[in-house]
């Protein structure tokens, strides 16, 4: 949830840490130290370009969730093919669960909820093809309850995944 854009005072202490939500404020200060105040930036430069992309293109839904446009290292960068693989994981999720009624029965349960917090949407057939799409497969693990893992390091038909295509969050700098 940290940016790892900080603000400190003329003595070098942080006073303020950027988080997705605004400013944290971690001390005190006095008007006379706020107006000493070094506001620079003091992030990577590759932080600085994703906080900026978050600025720009983060909206919030009736809800309050934060929705912000992915954005990857190469802006020209195209996904190649996903759907065949997606499929074919997907078959294999699907046996499993055609051996277990009880497990079967959590995995659709967590899917309609997925599907009702709006954490995915259905594509219509019509849509596959209308644009580059990368389709994120995943698997089922099963701890005290069951959780769906979804895989960002899955490679489209050129060898490369979701995970290197894009810039992760800012490295905190602690």
């Amino acid at each position: 949830m940290f940016t790892g854009q900080k603000m400190f005072d003329n003595e070098g202490n942080i006073i303020a840490i950027s988080t997705i939500f605004g400013w944290v404020i971690t001390s005190i200060v006095t008007t006379g130290q706020l107006e000493d105040v070094n506001p620079k930036f003091h992030g990577k430069p590759d932080d600085y370009e994703v906080e900026q992309h978050f600025v720009k293109t983060h909206t919030r839904d009736p809800k309050g969730r934060y929705i912000v446009e992915l954005l990857f290292k190469n802006s020209k960068e195209q996904i190649s093919d996903t759907l065949q693989g997606a499929l074919t994981r997907f078959k294999g999720v699907e046996r499993r669960l055609e051996k277990d009624p009880n497990l079967n029965s959590q995995y659709v349960q967590f899917m309609r909820d997925y599907l009702q917090l709006g954490h995915m949407r259905e594509l219509p057939p019509e849509d596959i093809d209308k644009r580059p799409s990368f389709y994120l497969t995943h698997h089922l693990v099963i701890t005290q309850k069951l959780r769906v893992v979804f895989d960002i390091s899955f490679k489209d038909t050129n060898g490369r995944s979701l995970h290197e295509a894009l810039h992760i969050k800012p490295r905190s700098s602690y």
